[in-house]
């Protein structure tokens, strides 16, 4: 079920950006990768469509500007900074009884792959749209949570990863969707659209509902 976006907590961070929606049901942790930013429209179609299912969001690049001019993308050390995002998140008020889900792009997916073997049962699924888990083939076998991997038909390479990530992902509830006629970009028609569907259905469906916390009272973490 839909729910409109207002009223609704929003919140600037240096490197990345905090949405919640009333009531929310959980906390989807959007992880991008180095060719992807927050501010693409198509990430921002994404986000808003998990906030109108009742998600709070939270989207972040993995390297901010100054970084990326010193810095190559590490997914090693890029999960490392997620698990910090994602501890810090839960020390917020209106977000520490929710659940955590991740959505990862392109070689985001590997990060967000990487740290929920870290964080276990703290992050309760991750979703790879387009992306790069084959990345993360050292923390497969440490994943016992549900994960979707989606990918474009004509997007050969990340189809036979993802293949290939199945056979090495623990967890019993897994998942490979191949959109037939779609890019790496899912920009044919509403293909977008379809994906989006796809995840905040799969999120309704692998994330414990937990009760929000009926005051709101938000504080940066220290």
């Amino acid at each position: 079920m839909y729910r409109p976006l207002n009223p609704q907590l929003e919140y600037a961070f240096p490197e990345g950006e905090l949405k919640i929606p009333e009531k929310p049901s959980a906390l989807i942790i959007l992880c991008l990768g180095d060719g992807d930013s927050r501010f693409c429209p198509r990430m921002h179609f994404i986000t808003q469509h998990l906030q109108r299912r009742g998600f709070a969001t939270f989207i972040f690049d993995m390297l901010s500007r100054e970084e990326s001019k010193i810095y190559s993308f590490n997914p090693e050390l890029a999960a490392q900074k997620l698990v910090r995002v994602t501890q810090s998140l839960a020390k917020f008020h209106d977000l520490k009884h929710l659940p955590v889900g991740y959505f990862g792009t392109s070689n985001g997916t590997a990060v967000a792959l990487t740290a929920a073997s870290v964080l276990k049962t703290k992050v309760s699924t991750v979703i790879s749209c387009s992306g790069a888990p084959a990345l993360a083939i050292d923390h497969l076998h440490l994943i016992n949570i549900p994960v979707l991997l989606l990918a474009g038909q004509y997007n050969s390479p990340v189809v036979t990863a993802n293949r290939q990530t199945l056979h090495n992902l623990s967890g019993s509830k897994n998942l490979a969707v191949i959109l037939p006629g779609v890019s790496d970009l899912f920009a044919e028609g509403k293909t977008l659209e379809q994906v989006t569907d796809i995840s905040g259905d799969w999120f309704s469906k692998n994330l414990p509902v937990k009760k929000a916390a009926k005051h709101r009272r938000l504080k940066l973490p220290a």
